[in-house]
C-alpha cells in the first residue's frame, strides 16, 4: 500500500553518515489511499464505504448505482455493481463484528487475570472506553460516537441517532460511584465484570453512613466467569446533540401533534402557541419529556 499527500523535494541528512540525498518530504498528514473524505460530510470513509461519499449521504442522495465501491484499495476506485458491494459490505461487517468481540473478551481474561489474593481485579478506564465503544456500535449500528476517557470519568458524545436515555442504559452501569447531592460527598462502588462485557453492581458503602442519602449495599456473584472489580471511574456523562435537519424535523411533529401555528422564519423561543400557553421551544421540551426522548 503506498500512502499519498502533497510535499516538496528537500535535500536532507539521512543515515548513520549523515550524507545528504533528495528525499520526498510531506507537508500534510499522510494517509492511505482508502482512507478518503466524504464529498458531502467530510466524514473519513470506512473501507466498505463507497467511494467519494459515505453510506449516509450515499443514501440521501441516491447515488449509490453511479459510484464504485472502495474496498480494493486502490487509489483510483473502480466501480463495482452494487450487489458485489452489498455482499462485500455485510462481509465485512461480519469479520469487523467478530473482532470486536474479541476487544471484549481480550479485555475481560486480562482482567481476570490480573486479580489479587482477594479475587479483585482492578480495571482502567481506558479498558471500559473500549468496551462501551465496542457495545454502542454493536447496538447503533451507523452512529459515530465519541468516547472520552479520563482517570475518574467518561465523556459520550453524538449527533442525531439514539436518544440520551437509550444510551444511558448501556453506559451507565460503567460507572463505579457517583455523587451525593444531599451531603456534597462522592462515593465509590464495585462492580461484576460479566464475560459479555457488560458490568452489574457488586457492593457499595453509600453515603448513609455519613447522614446522606445513598444507601449501601452488596450483590452476590451474578453468573460463573464473572470477575468483582474496583475503579477509579466514577462518572459516565453522555451528550446527544441534533442537527439542522433534525431539528426542523421534530420542529414540525411538535406542531403536529399539539395543533401548533408555526412561523418556520422565527426561532423556536419566539414562537408563542396560543393553545399551548407557552413558547414553542418549551412546548418541544416538554414533548421530548412526555416521550422519553431527552
Amino acid at each position: 500500500m503506498v500512502a499519498t499527500g502533497e510535499g516538496t523535494v528537500q535535500r536532507l541528512k539521512i543515515g548513520k553518515q549523515q550524507k545528504r540525498q533528495w528525499a520526498f518530504v510531506f507537508t500534510e498528514p499522510r494517509k492511505a489511499p482508502h482512507m478518503d473524505n466524504c464529498k458531502a460530510c467530510g466524514e473519513i470513509l470506512e473501507p466498505w464505504e463507497v467511494a467519494g461519499v459515505c453510506e449516509g449521504c450515499g443514501e440521501s442522495e441516491k447515488n449509490l448505482q453511479n459510484i464504485g465501491l472502495a474496498v480494493d484499495l486502490p487509489v483510483k476506485m473502480s466501480k463495482i455493481p452494487i450487489r458485489e458491494a452489498q455482499r462485500r459490505r455485510d462481509k465485512f461487517s461480519a469479520t469487523k463484528g467478530n473482532q470486536m468481540s474479541k476487544v471484549i473478551s481480550n479485555i475481560v481474561t486480562a482482567v481476570r487475570a490480573s486479580r489479587n489474593e482477594s479475587g479483585e481485579a482492578n480495571i482502567g478506564s481506558k479498558d471500559i472506553a473500549k468496551i462501551i465503544r465496542v457495545r454502542l456500535r454493536t447496538e447503533f449500528p451507523g452512529i459515530k460516537f465519541s468516547v472520552r476517557s479520563d482517570y475518574s470519568s467518561l465523556r459520550i458524545s453524538w449527533t442525531d441517532g439514539p436518544r440520551t436515555p437509550a444510551v444511558d442504559e448501556i453506559v451507565q452501569q460503567y460507572s463505579f460511584g457517583g455523587f451525593d447531592g444531599m451531603i456534597d460527598m462522592a462515593y465509590s462502588s464495585r462492580n461484576w465484570l460479566l464475560p459479555d462485557g457488560s458490568m452489574e453492581p457488586a457492593a457499595s458503602k453509600g453515603t448513609e453512613g455519613s447522614k446522606g442519602t445513598v444507601p449501601g449495599f452488596a450483590t452476590d456473584c451474578p453468573q460463573p466467569g464473572a470477575v468483582l472489580c474496583n475503579s477509579g471511574l466514577k462518572y459516565v456523562f453522555t451528550s446527544r446533540d441534533q442537527s439542522d435537519e433534525e431539528r426542523t424535523k421534530d420542529r414540525e411533529t411538535v406542531c403536529k401533534y399539539y395543533g401548533i401555528e408555526d412561523d418556520p422564519s422565527k426561532a423556536p423561543c419566539r414562537v408563542y402557541c396560543e393553545n399551548m400557553g407557552d413558547y414553542l421551544d418549551r412546548v418541544i421540551w416538554r414533548y421530548y419529556r412526555e416521550h422519553n426522548m431527552a
